[in-house]
């Protein structure tokens, strides 16, 4: 019993490995989802509240690929107290930017959640970006991968001070870069006069940008 008091980051495979699960993990902060999820949306948060206390995580990382926006929700709802966030992929099938932003949970979670930092490892669209920020509003470091066509719609929708959703990020880095995305993005910035006060720097073929 001891030991399992001492595990504050747990990695679980499958969901519904929990089922039949006899231990639970009661000072886990951190949890990691690999492979598969329930396809029952609801079942997953059950599943899980087996084995350790949702409210009580504020790390969140899931490797399954790819989640779906609505099994996304229905997690972070029952972990209000995340306030990190790493994805591997999500899937938008089905999902339109303007009605969803109307779906009464995506406006629970956003309204309620405490994210501040998020990482999402899959191609990064400005679709998916801007679902991002809507439901994350309270974002402040942001890393994600953009095709390189999507380099300056993406960034210039994050950094425009017309964005409420991203008044309160500072920071992102955009993972494997080019070596031209330096310029480019102190070309946009600069052509645009998008931020007085900021800072550019390429870190091992990831760029930072600060401001």
């Amino acid at each position: 019993e001891t030991h399992l008091k001492s595990v504050q980051n747990l990695k679980i495979q499958n969901d519904k490995e929990t089922i039949n699960c006899k231990y639970y993990f009661p000072n886990a902060t951190t949890l990691t989802l690999q492979n598969k999820l329930s396809r029952t949306y609801n079942l997953i948060s059950v599943n899980l509240s087996r084995v350790i206390p949702l409210k009580q995580l504020t790390k969140l990382v899931i490797e399954s690929n790819p989640i779906s926006l609505t099994k996304l929700i229905e997690l972070l709802r029952c972990t209000p107290h995340i306030h990190t966030l790493v994805l591997k992929s999500m899937s938008l099938y089905g999902v339109n930017y303007n009605s969803i932003q109307q779906n009464q949970s995506f406006q629970l979670v956003s309204n309620t959640n405490t994210i501040t930092n998020v990482t999402f490892n899959g191609e990064c669209t400005l679709e998916k970006l801007q679902i991002f920020v809507a439901l994350f509003p309270r974002i402040q470091h942001l890393t994600i991968k953009p095709h390189t066509k999507n380099l300056e719609s993406c960034t210039r929708f994050l950094v425009e001070k017309t964005n409420r959703n991203t008044n309160h990020l500072c920071s992102l880095c955009l993972l494997t870069t080019a070596k031209n995305w330096l310029t480019r993005l102190y070309t946009l910035i600069a052509s645009e006069t998008l931020l007085d006060d900021y800072m550019l720097k390429m870190i091992d073929w990831n760029l930072y940008l600060w401001w």
